[in-house]
């Protein structure tokens, strides 16, 4: 039998599926160049800027607490492996929980190698089968296989920087739309010359 794999958009949609009722936000692909100025009287200038986070994210996620979860995504050993030789190893003091989203084909080989610290979220294929025990359908689910230790030095982000980061999950949500609608249009005008 062929092994079904799954691509980093279907974890996204997976893991933003997962995250959506338990989050005020969820944002992929989130830079650590994102972040805020504040007022500093001590500062030159008269202001400062804080970043979000210290690295880029795959997902970042607000929790209703207004507290920061990153999801790393990877859906191969080799990807999962060069994750090590990032400089940050996904230490940021404003991230309370921590987690890799993977698919079930690779949690036996990755386990042993995951940090104490990071949860972990499997994902699978369920199979929905007929009276005859015939597949009739699949899909892919994403479920919790081990919570992620809490970092108690991380403390709750303020409004500014909830609306930064709301402010970028709008501009990237448009941004794919508008891609997206791009394309289709190019297509379809493309076809229409060909006829």
């Amino acid at each position: 039998m062929k092994l079904e794999k799954i691509t980093t958009s279907q974890m996204e949609l997976l893991v933003y599926e997962y995250f959506e009722k338990s989050s005020l936000v969820v944002v992929p692909r989130f830079d650590s160049m994102n972040g805020c100025r504040y007022e500093d009287k001590t500062s030159i200038w008269g202001t400062r800027y804080e970043r979000i986070v210290n690295h880029e994210c795959d997902i970042l996620s607000v929790s209703k607490k207004l507290f920061l979860r990153e999801i790393e995504i990877k859906v191969s050993v080799s990807d999962f492996k060069a994750d090590f030789k990032k400089k940050h190893q996904h230490l940021d003091e404003n991230i309370k929980h921590f987690y890799y989203a993977v698919p079930d084909y690779i949690l036996d080989k990755i386990k042993p190698l995951v940090p104490e610290n990071a949860g972990i979220l499997v994902a699978k294929i369920i199979e929905k089968t007929n009276r005859n025990n015939e597949v009739i359908s699949k899909h892919w689910i994403i479920k919790k296989y081990k919570s992620p230790k809490s970092n108690n030095l991380a403390k709750p982000i303020d409004n500014k920087k909830l609306n930064a980061i709301f402010r970028i999950g709008y501009l990237k949500y448009w941004f794919h739309r508008k891609r997206t609608e791009n394309k289709r249009l190019e297509m379809s005008l493309n076809n229409e010359l060909e006829m």
